[in-house]
């Protein structure tokens, strides 16, 4: 399912690239 944590932890991905 679709968890809104999900798209949070996605965004911060995103902001600061190389944590992932």
């Amino acid at each position: 399912a679709d968890d809104p944590d999900r798209c949070v932890w996605i965004l911060e991905v995103r902001e600061q690239p190389g944590e992932a």
